[in-house]
């Protein structure tokens, strides 16, 4: 495993994505994506 300093933010690029889905639906997305 990589340790990452405390605050790091991380960004994932898993596809496409509608960008005009509202925030709920973006991190359905990513909940989905990740489990």
């Amino acid at each position: 495993m990589i340790g990452l300093p405390a605050g790091t933010r991380v960004w994932l690029a898993a596809g496409v994505t509608d960008m005009r889905r509202g925030f709920d639906g973006l991190a359905a997305i990513v909940q989905s994506t990740l489990t």
